[in-house]
């Protein structure tokens, strides 16, 4: 199996999807595959959305944004939402969208 792609690292809660379709796991890293066990029971995979969710504390699903669509999504909050201080658009977004490096 192939080594993933460094750009491709950063979306590593998006494997879940393979754990959920019972599909072997690429040739992850050391670093990717201790992160996707230890995060893998509060990741959701929703095959008719296509997405991954994380659950938190209040068992809410907060959808995973690939790296490709995160400068687009916080362009999109601070568009919608005005200039607001960087911890008011933080504070905006945790609840609403979740990634992880």
């Amino acid at each position: 199996m192939q080594q993933i792609d460094r750009e491709l690292e950063q979306d590593w809660p998006n494997y879940v999807k393979y754990i959920s379709k019972g599909k072997p796991l690429p040739d992850l890293n050391e670093k990717t595959t201790r992160k996707l066990e230890n995060y893998a029971q509060s990741l959701r995979y929703n095959p008719n959305m296509d997405m991954v969710f994380k659950i938190d504390e209040e068992n809410k699903l907060i959808p995973f944004i690939p790296f490709i669509n995160r400068s687009h999504t916080v362009w999109k909050y601070r568009k919608n939402y005005g200039h607001v201080a960087s911890t008011s658009l933080y504070e905006l977004m945790k609840s609403r969208t979740w990634w992880r490096g």
